[in-house]
């Protein structure tokens, strides 16, 4: 089973990720955008905001990593996926570059998960020193992850993931999963 986990920021992505893939049993591909940066060694992703060449050139790496990791394994739950490179494209103002249409044609069209685990917005992103932290920009990101999931990744399973405790969220993912099965 090939289980992606998408949306905004600071929406508890990583501890559903781990979370689920515990319950399921599967391995886990941890979110690769930090992994990115540190290859980059940008401290401050608020110069994506500024360098639009910056932002190609990291959101690419992401994708890289990302779908690189996702070849090598036959199942897995990531937390994060191909749909939040795309987003945070979207969010960089980069949907006018060849290489964001490129990336988007790569999925278009064809299932690429057994399941996407859509986390809303449902509390603001705590500073962890890495992400951004304003609410109009997480919200903004939730809304670009909603439209490229109903739209790009159409051919996708979509399950929700509400509720505000890791453990409620992780019971109704399971039991729309097994509904699923």
């Amino acid at each position: 089973m090939r289980i992606a986990v998408a949306g905004s920021h600071g929406t508890g992505k990583t501890t559903l990720a781990r979370m689920l893939a515990d319950a399921l049993g599967l391995p886990l591909i941890t979110e690769r955008a930090r992994e990115a940066a540190r290859q980059m060694k940008l401290g401050d992703l608020g110069v994506l905001l500024r360098d639009r060449n910056m932002a190609q050139s990291f959101q690419a790496l992401v994708w890289e990593l990302q779908t690189r990791a996702e070849e090598e394994m036959a199942s897995f739950v990531s937390d994060r996926c191909v749909y939040d490179v795309l987003a945070y494209c979207l969010f960089y103002g980069l949907e006018d570059t060849a290489w964001y249409r490129w990336a988007e044609g790569e999925v278009r069209g064809r299932a690429r998960y057994d399941a996407v685990v859509y986390v809303p917005v449902e509390f603001l992103p705590e500073d962890d020193g890495f992400r951004f932290v304003c609410p109009g920009c997480q919200r903004f990101v939730d809304a670009l992850v909603r439209e490229l999931l109903a739209s790009v990744g159409s051919q996708e399973r979509i399950v929700t993931a509400s509720g505000l405790t890791p453990e409620e969220r992780l019971h109704k993912v399971l039991a729309q999963l097994r509904r699923a099965a």
